[in-house]
């Protein structure tokens, strides 16, 4: 299920390999080399390190092998120890897939500038992991589970690749290292927010949008993006999925996506709360997905309308 540990160059291929955009692996221009400098936090899915290769300074997210519940509709009737099944969900709804397949679409739409850059994945090799776990063994680091339940399952171990007992390689991937916590002006917020709509435009939704996921003014973080095609978005990907399922799906396509704008008026007032609360004198921003940042809340006076005879209601 996890990408295996590489043999050659040749084993490093744009992931993940269901059908749909993919991110290619970092060029090393040679054997991997990377020299970790710091370590910058950990979220739900993955740690963050800064690191330099080749001269250059980025930021490494290195992925968690994260409980089940975590990934996007992988509920209680899946078998976890059913490797085809799984399989099939880690393509599409595992974080480390969600943030490929997110970043891959950017790429190979030619629209890297509406996220901060990513330069490809990596599959740590036994030398490296053992520099971090070293390095930074004061931190405890563990790569199963999530940032609250640390290390309860040896999630890492669950599915062993070519018929051999070892564990997968870590999976990461290199991102532009930049300021974080900036503080949100007027002009920013709203070109964010004709990014969320470009980056929905190229079919990529629940990006989870917040303040503390900015590099540089720019979303970073997709593990838990949803990019077409997938199997929420897309029902042809699952053949025997009955007619009566395509409303559900669409549906939670349009909760997904309209979560997007919620998020977006949820930072917004985050941030003049904070502000207003540390009584700094920072222009309160009033650029809102709704109007307001109140969300739907449109009022139709339905008593007083008439509908024509063809559409009225009828009881029956």
């Amino acid at each position: 299920m996890y990408p295996d540990w590489p043999e050659s160059d040749a084993d490093l291929v744009p992931l993940p390999l269901c059908d749909g955009p993919k991110l290619k692996p970092f060029d090393f221009q040679g054997p991997q080399k990377i020299e970790f400098l710091d370590y910058l936090g950990e979220g739900l899915h993955a740690h963050v390190l800064k690191v330099k290769i080749l001269g250059q300074i980025y930021a490494l997210k290195l992925f968690r092998f994260g409980y089940d519940e975590d990934w996007l509709g992988n509920g209680p009737y899946i078998d976890p120890d059913n490797l085809e099944a799984m399989s099939a969900f880690y393509e599409y709804s595992e974080p480390f897939s969600c943030e490929c397949r997110a970043f891959g679409r950017l790429q190979e739409d030619g629209h890297e500038e509406l996220a901060a850059r990513c330069y490809g994945y990596v599959l740590l090799d036994e030398e490296h992991e053992r520099v971090v776990m070293d390095q930074f063994s004061h931190l405890e680091i563990n790569f199963n589970g999530n940032i609250q339940y640390s290390g309860y399952e040896d999630l890492r171990s669950r599915f062993v690749g070519k018929g051999v007992d070892r564990a997968p390689p870590i999976r990461g991937i290199v991102k532009e290292f930049g300021p974080t916590e900036e503080d949100l002006r007027t002009r920013e917020v709203r070109r964010m927010l004709k990014d969320v709509i470009r980056l929905q435009q190229l079919g990529i939704i629940y990006i989870d949008v917040g303040h503390r996921q900015l590099v540089g003014g720019k979303f970073c973080d997709f593990s838990t993006a949803i990019t077409v095609p997938h199997y929420i978005t897309t029902p042809e990907l699952n053949p025997r999925l009955g007619p009566e399922w395509i409303p559900a799906l669409e549906f939670e396509t349009f909760q997904f996506s309209i979560n997007d704008y919620w998020q977006f008026d949820e930072m917004v007032r985050e941030w003049n709360d904070e502000q207003e609360k540390r009584k700094t004198k920072k222009k309160k921003i009033s650029v809102y997905a709704f109007p307001g940042g109140r969300g739907c809340r449109i009022k139709y006076n339905l008593r007083n309308f008439e509908f024509p005879p063809t559409t009225r209601y009828q009881a029956t």
